[in-house]
């Protein structure tokens, strides 16, 4: 199957390795999508949480269930990959896209300065009319040229406060050095002495998120 596009190139449809396009595997698991769906696009709160419910027991349905669960939980990882896939061909034709958007401006920005040239230096008039469009030469604003800033005296200058940038990094190191002072504290301390602890180690406005898990398909 293919689509063509602007270009007049052809486009192939995404086709699985269980030889099914991304439309078909997508209707052969309906009910699943059309719960995707509603997750994605739902603005009712309880729809969406009745939604998440219903995926959530229709994957551990097809995951365990199913009369030939190895293909179906195959077909379920090919599903999220060609979604990626998608998007991600999506993503290409948008800065191919942005490309020849540029092009054309160049085109256009090329075919603008030629006539001013000319204008400038071979003709009398600064306007020029057809029937419904004209050229017409006009004055830019005055623009500053730096030529050298180190040159420039020191009162056109202004000063900026120095911004404060948060890093990240070195406040996960903290927190982490501080979970280990506390695990440290509860195995020998006392009660009162692991409060203390405890407050001391405290970062305001900030915790490390531990034991954090993800699933990842392959």
């Amino acid at each position: 199957m293919t689509k063509k596009i602007e270009n007049g190139r052809q486009e192939s449809a995404i086709i699985l390795q269980s030889g099914l396009s991304l439309d078909e595997l997508t209707k052969e698991l309906g009910p699943f999508m059309e719960s995707v769906t509603q997750q994605l696009e739902s603005d009712d709160p309880a729809m969406k949480e009745s939604a998440e419910m219903f995926a959530r027991e229709s994957v551990g349905t097809m995951l365990t269930k199913n009369a030939d669960t190895l293909a179906v939980r195959d077909r379920i990882a090919e599903l999220y990959f060609a979604y990626l896939a998608l998007a991600k061909r999506i993503r290409e034709g948008v800065q191919q896209a942005e490309t020849m958007a540029r092009r054309q401006e160049r085109v256009a920005e090329i075919i603008r300065s030629n006539i001013e040239a000319w204008m400038l230096t071979s003709w009398d008039a600064k306007k020029i009319t057809g029937n419904y469009r004209e050229f017409r030469i006009s004055k830019n604003p005055d623009r500053v040229t730096i030529l050298n800033e180190e040159e420039i005296p020191a009162e056109f200058f202004d000063e900026v406060p120095a911004s404060k940038v948060l890093n990240k990094t070195r406040l996960a190191e903290a927190l982490k050095a501080n979970i280990a002072k506390r695990n440290t504290a509860s195995a020998t301390l006392s009660q009162e002495e692991i409060a203390k602890v405890f407050k001391e180690t405290e970062i305001a406005g900030a915790i490390l998120e531990t034991n954090r898990t993800r699933l990842d398909i392959k």
